[in-house]
């Protein structure tokens, strides 16, 4: 008796501990909101750090979502298609311009990658584009992952490759020469007025 109460006890004392959590793999289509639905609710919930590779982008839900989350102070990092940077409809420019840390794809012919990870914790991929069109008018597919930490980690990583492949200073150059302007960092105004 006493055996099975200590058995109990673990188990409860395991499963209610903070590192303990369950994966769970959660799988949307579109047309519908769902997929746009579970990655504004991702960003409103992540505190720390947001990693994004999306071919298109302008979904204004997924964007304003975006601005507030980096207003609140979570570091976010997007590296996005040149190409579909430069159409009119994308909203990668107004991202630049708020100060987001913004790459734009250089090294090979295409960024078709639609992936992010969420404090490191979350990640989604599939073929799912950050659009309206994405979520009201084409079939696609958003594949969440939850504490599943090798899923998560390759993404990650597949993101860290890709990131550091592409260089800020052509990413600058190429949004300058579009006309977009990020802010100056602090370093980057001190220097400016002393030099």
């Amino acid at each position: 008796m006493k055996t099975a109460n200590l058995i109990r006890l673990s188990i409860c004392f395991f499963l209610l501990s903070p590192s303990f959590s369950f994966s769970k793999t959660e799988v949307f289509f579109t047309p519908s909101l769902d997929c746009e639905n579970k990655v504004v609710s991702l960003i409103d919930s992540s505190q720390k750090e947001i990693l994004v590779a999306m071919y298109t982008l302008n979904s204004e839900r997924i964007v304003n979502a975006l601005e507030q989350a980096y207003k609140r102070g979570v570091s976010i990092e997007i590296l996005a298609d040149k190409l579909q940077a430069s159409q009119s409809s994308s909203k990668v420019p107004f991202l630049y311009e708020k100060g987001i840390r913004l790459k734009v794809h250089t090294h090979h012919k295409t960024m078709h990658t639609k992936m992010a990870v969420f404090d490191g914790k979350i990640a989604t991929t599939g073929s799912y584009n950050w659009t309206d069109r994405a979520s009201t008018g084409n079939y696609e597919v958003c594949v969440f992952h939850e504490n599943e930490a090798e899923a998560v980690q390759k993404i990650e990583h597949r993101f860290y490759e890709m990131w550091d492949e592409n260089s800020m200073a052509k990413s600058d150059k190429w949004m300058l020469k579009k006309g977009y302007r990020r802010p100056l960092t602090l370093w980057e105004r001190v220097l400016s007025f002393f030099c």
